[in-house]
């Protein structure tokens, strides 16, 4: 009830920043009602979508935790009614009372894993993208082979084999260079989660330990983005 006094409540319309990527992190905020969308700036100004919020979720939390600005920006999707509490009342309920720390443990733990499996289904869907390039461009292949065998200008026809070739090995080479990155980045993150939560369930896990883990978990899923944006733009821009 104390803290439910604390928290300041405002509505958000569709459309409408809650706050954005680089700000400070200074508050956790509650969706009380409606629906959010998690967003990250690429380049030339444009952003993705990278996670929806529910209402009776919390968000916010891992710029005040690890003292740093906000990753992402969030926006509302639809009429929205947020609560904020500042991070002075935030980590004083943390530090105070065991069943709120465990219960926002819980909830990061879920949320990490639901990140987790969010890369690893855009791995996959990203590894699955270029097999399919690399059996349409390999069709592209034979059928140029198919023409330039059948034409009379043999120079012409080396000539256009040799830059075909220079192509693919330079597009083959620059997207699996990010995704071998992300593949290894993503298998160090499981890993990681599944070692602080195991240390959380059996109650050996100290702030150090949350704090390192989270500072892996921020540079880790920063790596895994950039690459993952790396291997689209390759694609893309073929």
């Amino acid at each position: 009830k104390e803290l439910l006094n604390r928290v300041h409540t405002s509505r958000v319309l569709p459309g409408e920043i809650i706050f954005s990527q680089g700000d400070k992190g200074d508050s956790v905020v509650l969706l009380l009602k409606g629906k959010a969308g998690v967003y990250v700036a690429i380049e030339n100004g444009a952003e993705i979508e990278v996670a929806a919020i529910k209402e009776n979720n919390f968000f916010g939390e891992m710029a005040i935790i690890d003292d740093t600005t906000r990753m992402a920006s969030v926006r509302a999707i639809s009429d929205c009614m947020i609560g904020t509490i500042n991070a002075h009342d935030f980590w004083h309920y943390f530090d105070n009372f065991q069943n709120v720390s465990i219960n926002l443990m819980k909830t990061i733990s879920r949320r990490l894993r639901s990140t987790n499996q969010s890369l690893i289904d855009k791995l996959v869907e990203e590894k699955n993208e270029l097999i399919r390039f690399n059996e349409a461009l390999e069709k592209q292949v034979k059928e140029k082979t198919e023409h330039l065998k059948q034409s009379n200008e043999h120079l012409i026809q080396s000539e256009k084999m040799a830059s075909l070739g220079q192509l693919v090995a330079g597009v083959a080479h620059e997207i699996n260079t990010p995704v071998g990155i992300g593949v290894t980045a993503s298998s160090h993150l499981v890993k990681s989660t599944k070692n602080i939560l195991s240390a959380f369930e059996n109650k050996k896990m100290s702030k150090s330990d949350l704090e390192k883990y989270l500072d892996t978990t921020v540079e880790t899923s920063e790596l895994i983005l950039s690459h993952l944006m790396r291997t689209a733009n390759l694609v893309k821009s073929f």
